[in-house]
């Protein structure tokens, strides 16, 4: 029975019809659709709860918007430190070795 009401649904819904026969059949047929029937309170407050939790959302992402932001960021920094480090290390290698090298022809 269930697959009958779909299928005239499915035709039902690709003729010309108007909106409100097609709510009529629906409701002859008994069916039920979200606009012909009334909400329930659980409905009600979860609807009234939608744009709040939309609100917090849209925050929520613009938070991890930021995080990133500054993740990469610190990514470029940490980088630029690695690399002056490696240059300071080079460095004083070249100086530890000029020493050494200097110490033992003196020797």
């Amino acid at each position: 029975m269930v697959r009958n009401q779909c299928l005239v649904l499915i035709l039902f819904s690709r003729s010309s019809a108007r909106p409100v026969a097609i709510s009529f059949f629906l409701k002859n047929a008994g069916i039920q659709t979200s606009s012909s029937r009334t909400k329930t309170s659980v409905e009600r407050a979860l609807q009234e709860q939608l744009p709040a939790e939309q609100v917090s959302s849209a925050g929520l992402i613009e938070q991890v918007d930021q995080l990133k932001r500054k993740t990469k960021k610190i990514e470029r920094e940490f980088e630029e430190f690695k690399k002056q480090q490696r240059e300071k290390y080079n460095k004083l290698r070249e100086h530890i070795m000029l020493f050494s090298t200097g110490k033992s022809q003196s020797s």
